[in-house]
């Protein structure tokens, strides 16, 4: 017998630059939608719409899986559990932002406004204003799930969806919470944001074993990549953007590119002592993005590890220079 394993794919709108985020379905052992979008009546009513599109209701739902904890990913979560009872089943690293939103979102402010403190040597800076009405959007599109609604699932189980065994993974990097799917007999994968036609951007969180401290951003991710470049990937099932063909091609396309970029960002620094924002100009020039930053963070965070350079602050915020050493 043939193994029925393929997600449908349902696009919900997002307040974000890639204009839709993916919902996953799976009609069988039972409805199962894999993340579900912002909290907005435009997403609403697309999920709506694309469940009745495959002969569904809301009502029909028993499960949501949440892949990473993200506003675009799950902030529509706690509706859907109201609207059809089915029960939001996160790992034990989102359970956290599922059932107590402010706090975990409070420990990853404190991580940003230190990096932005560190980098600008300022604590209100115009950059620590940007990120602020970026970040505060996420009360408006992110509710918080009741806790009876909520079941966790571990890393290294496996869950049933269609008529196939989908192995959980973890994916650090993006963000430090976030899962994969991958059927061993399909070689699918529901990569989640690990794998986008575009580089994935890591975004600035909070380490999970120290809230103190700043996790590994693309350092993780460049690991994460490697770590699945070894599974024979057919389907790639991306949070973004349409399915993809050639995950492994794409996988060391990306890593090529981000390792270019390091070296650029290298090259940049030999010339003298360069502050962050410098390097980050020349490397975007007339394109600085909220994407950019974290991914600039990235580049000067491999430097660093790998002592090729040095940083050190100054009255006007941190200066990079090549490690003499």
């Amino acid at each position: 017998m043939s193994i029925v394993s393929e997600p449908i794919r349902i696009e919900l709108p997002t307040q974000f630059e890639m204009g839709t985020v993916n919902a996953y379905l799976f009609k069988s052992p039972v409805p199962t939608l894999i993340d579900c979008g912002e909290k907005t009546e435009d997403c609403w009513s697309a999920l709506v719409a694309g469940l009745e599109n495959n002969g569904l209701k809301i009502t029909d739902l028993k499960r949501v899986i949440i892949t990473h904890a993200h506003v675009d990913h799950m902030g529509m979560a706690a509706r859907v559990a109201k609207e059809s009872g089915a029960k939001v089943w996160v790992s034990e690293m989102v359970k956290p932002w599922a059932i107590d939103l402010a706090g975990m979102q409070a420990i990853r402010w404190d991580t940003i406004t230190g990096l932005l403190t560190e980098i600008t040597n300022q604590k209100d800076s115009p950059l620590h204003q940007g990120f602020a009405k970026f970040f505060n959007n996420y009360k408006e599109y992110w509710e918080v799930i009741p806790p009876e609604s909520v079941t966790t699932f571990q890393v290294g189980d496996s869950l049933t969806l269609g008529d196939g065994k989908w192995e959980i993974m973890y994916a650090p990097g993006h963000c430090v919470n976030q899962t994969c799917f991958y059927n061993h007999d399909t070689k699918e994968l529901i990569a989640a944001d690990m794998l986008l036609r575009i580089a994935s951007t890591p975004v600035i969180d909070a380490d999970l074993k120290d809230p103190s401290k700043r996790a590994g951003g693309l350092e993780v991710m460049i690991k994460t990549m490697k770590k699945y470049m070894a599974l024979e990937l057919s389907t790639v099932y991306p949070g973004h953007y349409d399915p993809i063909q050639n995950g492994n091609e794409l996988l060391q396309h990306q890593l090529d590119r981000i390792n270019a970029r390091i070296d650029q960002t290298h090259d940049l620094i030999k010339g003298g002592p360069i502050g962050f924002f410098e390097v980050l100009q020349s490397m975007y020039k007339g394109r600085v993005s909220g994407p950019a930053i974290p991914m600039m963070i990235g580049y000067l965070d491999v430097l660093q590890t790998n002592k090729m350079i040095v940083s050190s602050q100054t009255p006007d915020g941190i200066v990079y220079s090549i490690n003499a050493n």
